[in-house]
This record gives structure tokens, sequence and C-alpha cells, in this order.
């Protein structure tokens, strides 16, 4: 599915989107979660990560600056 969500700073965009992608991955489905910057994006991979910590949920952060290969 493909969704936008728009809203406020600080409104709950990344929980929300976080909620919808771990319902796909109990459903055995990858997710992947889109930022128009590479600072967006590893602040996004900080907050998840943190969220997720102690579950069996595997977080990467891909960026176009990355070098080496995930997985």
């Amino acid at each position: 599915m493909n969704r936008l969500f728009q809203g406020d700073v600080g409104s709950g965009k990344t929980l929300v989107a976080l909620m919808t992608m771990l319902i796909a991955i109990d459903n055995e489905f990858q997710c992947a979660l889109m930022a128009p910057t590479e600072i967006l994006a590893q602040q996004h991979f900080n907050s998840i990560s943190k969220f997720l910590n102690g579950m069996d949920v595997k977080v990467a952060l891909l960026t176009g600056s990355t070098k080496r290969r995930i997985g």
C-alpha cells in the first residue's frame, strides 16, 4: 500500500507510520519509510530504533551516501 501522511511537526506522523509498518511486518511483508533528506532519514532511523528496542524487528538505514552493503 502507498500512503501519504501530512501533519504538523510533532503530531505523530512517524509513530502512525511505524504502527502501520508493524501491521505489515506481522503479515510477513517488508516495509520502507522514505524521507526527503538524509538528515530526516537519520532522525527517523534513530527514533524507530528506540521504539523497537528489544523487539525482533530488523531496522536498517539506507541513504544515497551508504557505501557498504546491508544484510
